[in-house]
């Protein structure tokens, strides 16, 4: 009888999911039983061969079972957080648990443990282990902040019950943990975990050999391989480009993880002193290094984690058969990567990997993305007041996604910028098109495509339905797939399901942590209480009822959720039909039952009231409620003696006593066995219309794409609507005809203060001569604004859309650098003035006669003269030997103009090549006055610091002082010029 009540009980706490097991890898069936024999005798006759490694010499001391298992977990990913399943939380142990508790807001508890010599199985010691954990149905928030907010990789360890069979009338489950999952900043597939409108992008860069950089043989020209992908939507993307174009090449495609050799972390690239210091910005990247001579294989290895093919010449292999060894390699790294993350039975459908090619997409320097503020703001990073917030007209998140791209890599091939142009001409002239298009548009938006698919592959295991629903209600896949699915999914149980779900978790952690946390004697102390234990059980029942549903009756059968409607018809479903069929006459026969126990609560005084209990995981029983006055023995002996045929008392508590009869016995075991057949069958019905889904996933991922098309064009139609934007003409000159050009979002945000925004005309033609601005003029006066807008408008046409201008010809650029406004770099101890000229000096290497360059206050960081001096010889570089397409804003204008006059080398005269234009400050008769925004031919003489100076509130004293000092610094320089 007490191996029998040592039994129930682990039962009874398996199915609340609130024990700990004392085997974390049961390898056979006698160390599975052991594992419910909660005590330290039974404990100790475990066989265990893992250690703890900890600075201590402690190789023959181990904890208990479990704890020792997560242990030697945490030491084996050292640089990891390990969250543990255990029963109904996930938990951190340890010293991750005393780093990341206070982190987390999560209490931090401690649990006695002894630790014991592994020889002698003798007590060693005892410790207290440090401890935390969250309910399990909390989990994304937590892997939310320690993935995505702190950067961290965790280690997701699962808990999974299997059934043992002792003998032929025993049979217990147990336990068993494994790692379900690693998952890291670009291996999220979660999708409350990724923002819906971003690409969460994983990169791999294949680098020179350890050999090449301990030859230190590498030059800017060197060729990398670079391979991404963003698992969430399959998008698998490769290209191979320069060394000293890295950075530029990272900051297009925004990667969220990025994988390197390990071997190459001792060379500690990131720092910038092995090759360019613009290295150094890998460092605002997560850099994963990954043992690439371990676990990389073949890249053949890897053909099957991608869709099916059509046809052979669109193959996987064929695809890879002739990529150059760079892009091989980086996709095998990338691929390793993400099937070492997964575990080993996932299913991945990853598109056709897509080359791209460099010399396609106008390259934009990475100090550019930044300063022209093309997805988040420069001064406080954020979305709010960028190009990509100002022009996303888009209804879809995967339309969004796409246009995020398109901006990051505006095209360079005049042919399909024109093909874009022109559709977004259809859609801006046809009302009616555009209007009966954007309502499917809308309904389409709460669907997404290519993360839905992501979900059918990754989930098929844990398949409810939800997820093909939400596929067939806005996208038309095969019209008789989409019937059956429609017919067959019981939305209104789903539903219920969902509510069910959220309505019973709302435990705390340390409520339940006495359960289940490994203290051996603590279950063995539950069972020796009635009372505890029958209010434990009836706490029990509560959040099982209302995870399952109840009838009146008591049982958790009579109201099942099914995902596939009961009632529904069908040939292919005639197996489902039939078990219904079958459930509903054993339901039945299981309620003439119950009528005929209730009323035996009539016939004896000293009963309360009666149930019949049916639970898979219990005996399936009777409850008979005892008034509190009667004895238990007189109860035992009356029911006994009755017709019903009470066989024997299996649970006798205080007021509730269980019994087992034959003929309810034989009705539950039926009733058992047909919901696991309709269950089954479900998961296989499921499963074959996943399989014919996910055979459409090629055409279906095509079918997003175009629609991600069309949503981006449309809502460059309405863009231009709303902002009067023209469609620009593309030519191939390097020509910039730009007639009363605005900021489009300057624009949007004077628009919100009723503000009208200053436009510009800019005309260059290196045919002509015509090279680049020199513009001048006071603090606030517009002129960044201005350097801005021209770029911003050359990247809004060549990815398509119309632009904020009332004429505009663009001549195709193929790079854009900026150098505008500098900080110093204390880290790499780099001052502002080295920054500046190290930003500069990139654009001026890796500019061609087709690149845009803008450069403002080039010189202003070290002493005037020295500044102008090198702002002179850039000039001069520009038009001499660039010839280039450029803008150059500075307040040394009235000194480079001196420069360029008293030049002496008439073969090198620029002044031919350039224009020089200015805004400036009108200051009315009553001493107020307005800055005149419009750009002018000329020299501002004066930049007004003072009236800036005295606007931000500077005291009256510092700016008569400022002023006193101006002329006396200005009569010097008059009497030095003449």
């Amino acid at each position: 009888m007490e191996e029998q009540k040592e039994l129930d009980s682990s039962k009874q706490e398996l199915l609340a999911c609130e024990i700990q097991e004392l085997v974390f890898n049961t390898k056979n069936v006698n160390d599975s039983a052991s594992a419910y024999q909660p005590n330290e005798k039974n404990d100790a006759q475990i066989p265990d061969d893992r250690t703890v490694y900890s600075s201590e010499n402690t190789t023959n001391l181990r904890y208990s079972a479990t704890l020792q298992s997560i242990r030697d977990m945490m030491d084996e990913h050292p640089d990891k957080i390990v969250l543990t399943e255990v029963g109904s939380f996930y938990e951190i142990y340890f010293e991750s648990a005393e780093e990341y508790a206070s982190i987390l807001n999560l209490k931090l508890a401690s649990k006695t443990h002894s630790v014991k010599d592994k020889i002698t199985d003798k007590v060693v010691k005892v410790e207290k282990v440090a401890l935390s954990g969250f309910p399990a149905f909390t989990l994304n928030k937590y892997l939310d902040i320690l993935v995505n907010e702190l950067n961290k990789t965790v280690v997701l360890v699962n808990q999974y019950i299997t059934d043992i069979n002792l003998s032929r009338n025993t049979n217990i489950k147990t336990i068993n943990r494994k790692i379900y999952r690693i998952i890291t900043p670009g291996t999220i597939i979660d999708e409350s975990l990724i923002k819906k409108d971003e690409n969460n992008y994983i990169c791999a860069i294949k680098l020179p050999s350890e050999t090449t950089f301990n030859k230190n043989d590498i030059s800017p020209t060197t060729k990398i391989g670079l391979a991404w992908c963003d698992i969430s939507t399959s998008k698998f993307f490769f290209e191979e480009t320069d060394f000293g174009n890295l950075i530029n090449e990272l900051e297009r495609i925004n990667p969220k993880e990025i994988i390197i050799n390990s071997k190459i972390e001792q060379f500690k690239i990131a720092s910038g002193k092995v090759f360019l210091n613009d290295l150094n910005n890998l460092n605002r990247y997560n850099i994963s290094y990954f043992d690439t001579h371990k676990h990389v294989k073949d890249v053949s290895n890897y053909y099957s984690m991608f869709e099916l093919s059509s046809t052979n010449d669109d193959s996987i292999a064929f695809i890879f058969k002739d990529v150059k060894q760079n892009l091989k390699y980086a996709s095998t790294i990338l691929l390793s990567y993400i099937r070492y993350h997964f575990p080993i039975d996932y299913e991945f459908n990853l598109s056709k990997p897509i080359e791209q090619i460099p010399d396609k997409y106008l390259l934009i320097d990475s100090r550019a993305r930044k300063s022209l503020e093309l997805k988040e703001t420069y001064r406080d990073q954020k979305v709010l007041g960028s190009l990509f917030f100002t022009i996303r007209k888009t209804i879809t998140p995967s339309g969004s996604r796409l246009l995020s791209d398109w901006i990051s890599s505006p095209l360079c091939n005049k042919k399909m910028i024109k093909k874009r142009l022109n559709l977004v001409e259809c859609f801006y002239k046809r009302n009616l098109l555009l209007d009966s298009i954007l309502p499917i548009l809308r309904k389409y938006g709460r669907t997404d495509i290519s993360r839905i698919l992501v979900n059918l592959t990754f989930f098929s295991n844990g398949l409810d339905g939800k997820v093909l629903k939400s596929l067939i209600d806005d996208i038309q896949i095969p019209e008789n797939l989409v019937e059956l699915i429609e017919e067959i999914i019981d939305v209104d149980s789903l539903i219920k399901t969902k509510q069910i779900e959220e309505k019973n978790q709302n435990d705390s952690f340390i409520e339940e942590t006495d359960n289940y946390i490994e203290n051996e004697n603590e279950s063995e102390n539950k069972i020796q209480n009635d009372i505890e234990t029958e209010n434990e059980y009836s706490n029990l029942q509560t959040g099982l009822e209302a995870k399952l549903g109840k009838n009146d009756n008591g049982d958790q059968f009579s109201n099942l959720l099914w995902i596939i409607k009961p009632n529904f018809k069908n040939e292919k479903l005639s197996k489902l039909s039939e078990l219904h069929e079958k459930l509903k006459l054993m339901l039945n026969k299981k309620d003439e039952l119950f009528f005929k126990y209730s009323n035996l609560k009539h016939n004896y005084e000293n009963i309360k009231k009666i149930e019949i209990k049916i639970e898979e995981d219990l005996p399936i029983v009777l409850m008979v409620f005892k008034n509190r006055k009667i004895s238990t023995s007189s109860l035992e002996f009356e029911l006994t003696k009755k017709e019903f045929k009470m066989e024997h008392l299996v649970k006798d508590f205080k007021l509730t006593k269980w019994f087992t009869t034959e003929e309810w016995s034989n009705i539950g075991i039926k009733i058992i066995k047909i919901v696991k057949d309709i269950k089954m069958e479900e998961k296989l019905i499921l499963l074959e219309i996943r399989k014919e889904v996910l055979l459409k996933s090629e055409d279906l991922k095509r079918c997003s794409y175009i629609i991600d098309e069309i949503d981006i064009l449309i809502s460059f139609a309405r863009l231009a609507k709303e902002f009067g934007l023209i469609k620009p003409e593309i030519v191939n000159e390097n020509v910039f005809d730009i007639r009363r050009g605005r900021h489009i979002s300057v624009e949007a945000s004077l628009q919100k203060k009723s503000i009208e925004f200053i436009s510009n005309d800019c005309f260059l033609d290196t045919k002509l001569g015509s090279l680049g601005y020199i513009i001048s003029g006071p603090n606030m006066g517009g002129k960044s604004t201005y350097l801005r807008q021209i770029a911003i408008i050359c990247i809004m046409a060549q990815i398509g859309s119309f632009v904020s201008a009332d004429y505009a010809k663009i001549g195709l650029v193929d790079k854009i650098f900026t150098r505008i406004g500098s900080a110093d770099d204390i880290s790499n101890n780099q001052s502002t003035f080295m920054v500046e000229m190290r930003e500069t000096s990139l654009s001026l290497n890796y500019s061609t006669p087709r690149s845009l360059i803008i450069l403002d206050e080039i010189g202003r960081g070290t002493t005037t003269n020295e500044g102008i001096s090198i702002a002179y010889g850039i000039l001069k570089y520009l038009v001499n030997i660039k010839k280039c397409r450029f803008l150059f804003a500075s307040h040394f204008v009235n000194e480079i103009d001196y420069l360029i006059k008293k030049d002496l080398n008439n073969k090198e005269r620029i002044q031919e090549s350039l224009e020089f234009k200015h805004t400036n400050y009108v200051q009315n008769d009553n001493g107020k006055g307005y800055y005149d925004r419009e750009l002018k031919d000329g020299i501002c003489k004066y930049s007004y610091a003072d009236t800036v100076a005295q606007d931000a509130g500077m005291p009256e004293y510092v700016i008569e002082i400022s002023k006193e000092a101006y002329k006396t610094l200005e009569s010097q320089r008059a009497d030095q010029i003449t």
